[in-house]
Order: C-alpha cells, then structure tokens, then sequence
C-alpha cells in the first residue's frame, strides 16, 4: 500500500496539473483515464483504455511545455505500473491470511451470515492483520484499558501518551498505526454497525460542543498561536478516535472470551453491546442524524479558519 497508494495520488495530481494546458475538448479524456484509474482494480482490462486516452491526449496538447507535461502524466498514468504493486499487495495479502486463517480470533473477527456478532468491515489482512500479530495473546493484557494503552488509544491524566526523551514508551506503533488507519480511513466506507456509532459519537460531540473554543498556546519556536478547539474536524478526530477505542475493547472482551473457552454468540448476546448498537441506530434515526447534518453544514458556513504553520514545521 505504500507504494501503489503515493502511485495513485501522482497520477491524480498529474491529472489537475495538465488540465490548465489542455484546451476544453480534452476534459473527457482526463475524466476518463481518472474514472477508469479508479476502477482499475476491479475491471484491469481498463488499463487498456487508459492508455488509449493518454495516446489522444496528445494530439491535443501544445508542444514543449505541454509535452514536458504529458511526459510526467504517461510515466504516472502507466496502468502497469499501478496493477504491479496492486498485485504485489496482493500477493502479501494471501500471504498474511495463510498465516492467521487458522487463529480462532480471525475467523470469529469476520464471521458473517446468521452470527448475532456485528458486522466489523475494512479490518482485512493488512490492518486486522496487523492487530492481531501484534496482540499475539490477549491473555498478556490485564485489563481493557491496558490493552488500549498498549495502541496508545488510551488516557493518562486526560490526554493521549506521548513519546518522552529518557522515557521508555510503551505504545506500540505498529499497532497504533493499524487502528487509527482503521479509524480515520476505513470506518465510515461501509456500511456497518460501527459507522453508525462512529456518526452517534460525532453528533454527540456536537452536541456537547456546540461552539468553537478559542485558546492561546506557545509554539516550539515560541510564538503566540491561536489554537481552536471542538471544531468540526477536531470533532470529528475526537469521534474517530473514541470509535477506534470502543473497537479495541470489543476486540478485548470478544478475544478474552474466546481464550476462556465459551460460547462466543451466546457471550455476545448477553452483554451491553447489542443494546449499544441498537441505541445509536435508533438515536440517529429519531433525529439524531438529521441534526448531525445540519449541524455540519452550519460548522462550515460559520467556523473560523485555522492558522496554517510555516512549510519547515509540517
């Protein structure tokens, strides 16, 4: 993923890049090799078509600045290029299932059809794969709250660990790195059970937030900045994290159980979590929702922009 992932994006970036030198009979050719890019995987035959489109982009482009610029979008837009490193993820990816397809926790983890267990989608063998190697066995976590802390999505005094000099840190990264992933990027494609805590959360927060909150911090170069908190993206960080946190103990509780030797529906049914899901599908729909909607739109129309750090800072 990391490398196909930065592949896609050049050729995304190429693609804007060249429209401000392609007169505006070209703009269907760049809509179609950028459709067809995003469908390559699922229908490769496209790279076909891909090429096609970049050979009569150019007839149309200008010559030497506007070649210079084909050049850059024909070495990105290359569909091989692409469906390589695609498939050298895939070839990793049934790599990884060969090696836990046969741990318990996997296959109750993706149990689907009549299971009273909910939904859990984008947890596939790159990042519930690495949640899972990365536990190795649940039985060394004491506690929930152990477990959390060890994917630093847990709290001490309040706020989120950070790495001190001279201090041993204990979160591990890789782990922290596949939940927040999971959180901030997978969680909200699907359609499941823990999207729809994700949007209660969030219109929680909102609710708990109505407005924006306006503080002075020092910079590390010590500087006076004006930081704004509960805005809608730190909401919306805030709901994400608090999503990746509930799923770290389900994962804890459901794993626990598992190593106990009971029966996992029966565990599942007899717990809060039915019910937890269950209220905020409910919530959402009796109004919830809609004011999350409304809300969002206000927030955009009437928040305040951020200050933006210097490029040496990023």
């Amino acid at each position: 993923q990391d490398l196909r992932k930065p592949m896609q994006l050049r050729l995304y970036a190429a693609l804007r890049e060249v429209r401000y030198v392609l007169p505006s009979e070209a703009e269907p050719l760049i809509d179609l090799i950028e459709q067809s890019a995003k469908k390559l995987f699922e229908n490769r035959s496209l790279g076909k078509q891909i090429e096609e489109a970049v050979q009569k982009l150019e007839e149309l482009l200008p010559k030497d600045d506007g070649q210079r610029i084909l050049g850059v979008v024909k070495h990105y837009a290359n569909p091989k290029f692409i469906i390589g490193a695609k498939e050298d993820e895939e070839d990793l990816e049934r790599a990884i299932i060969r090696q836990l397809e046969y741990l318990p926790i996997w296959e109750v983890l993706h149990r689907s059809g009549a299971s009273a267990l909910p939904a859990l989608k984008g947890l596939g063998p790159a990042l519930g794969g690495s949640i899972v190697s990365e536990t190795a066995d649940i039985r060394r976590f004491p506690s929930s709250k152990d477990y959390r802390s060890y994917a630093r999505f847990g709290l001490v005094d309040g706020k989120f660990p950070r790495r001190q000099a001279g201090v041993e840190f204990s979160v591990n990264t890789y782990f922290n790195r596949a939940v927040w992933l999971w959180s901030t990027d997978q969680v909200a494609r699907y359609d499941h059970p823990w999207k729809t805590l994700y949007l209660w959360q969030k219109a929680v927060e909102c609710q708990r937030h109505p407005d924006v909150v306006l503080r002075q911090m020092t910079d590390k170069k010590g500087r006076q900045r004006t930081i704004y908190d509960y805005t809608l993206k730190h909401i919306d960080s805030r709901a994400k994290r608090w999503t990746g946190s509930q799923l770290l103990t389900y994962i804890y509780e459901l794993w626990t159980t598992l190593e106990s030797g009971a029966d996992i529906e029966d565990w599942y049914q007899n717990t809060s979590w039915p019910h937890f899901f269950q209220r905020a599908e409910m919530e959402l729909a009796d109004g919830l929702g809609k004011f999350l909607e409304e809300e969002i739109k206000r927030r955009k129309r009437t928040e305040p922009e951020e200050e933006l750090e210097d490029e040496e800072e990023l």
